[in-house]
């Protein structure tokens, strides 16, 4: 597969933790590339996490005490995080679904959902952050060049 040499980190937040650890061991860490970040129980411990290792995906429940998913993936926005999140949830309101995507979730999986579809999901969203990740450090490379050949033309 093509990009797979760039690690995605995974983070993980739902209240139950059987849900965290079955999430967990559904997925296939070691073909896709994927970095387990951890998982976190609630909305408040997430936050502090996603703020400490800026995960490349998050995947949360919506409905956890404290904080909700949806209150979780606003915050994180605010303070200029761009991880992608996958929303789950056993919840089928539309309005759910809705404002997961006005904060930028990538994906709404409904529970219970496969490990087939979990992984189908998490390769989707890695290939499009790979790719976004291999065109950003193209961009660096070329302004780095750019102010190297600035520089040199200022020293002559």
């Amino acid at each position: 597969m093509l990009f797979m040499g760039i690690p995605v980190t995974i983070l993980i937040v739902d209240d139950e933790s059987p849900i965290c650890q079955g999430i967990k061991s559904s997925i296939d860490w070691r073909t896709n590339t994927f970095t387990y970040a951890g998982c976190a129980y609630n909305g408040k411990s997430a936050l502090a996490l996603i703020l400490e290792i800026k995960p490349d995906i998050v995947i949360t429940d919506i409905r956890m005490p404290d904080m909700t998913g949806l209150e979780l993936m606003q915050e994180t926005r605010k303070r200029g995080i761009n991880s992608e999140f996958i929303a789950i949830s056993a919840y089928k309101d539309f309005s759910y679904v809705k404002e997961a995507m006005k904060y930028g979730a990538k994906d709404y999986l409904l529970k219970p959902f496969s490990a087939e579809e979990l992984n189908a999901t998490l390769i989707r969203i890695a290939s499009d952050f790979r790719k976004r990740t291999q065109t950003n450090e193209k961009i660096l490379r070329r302004i780095q060049s750019m102010q190297k050949k600035t520089f040199l033309r200022t020293l002559l």
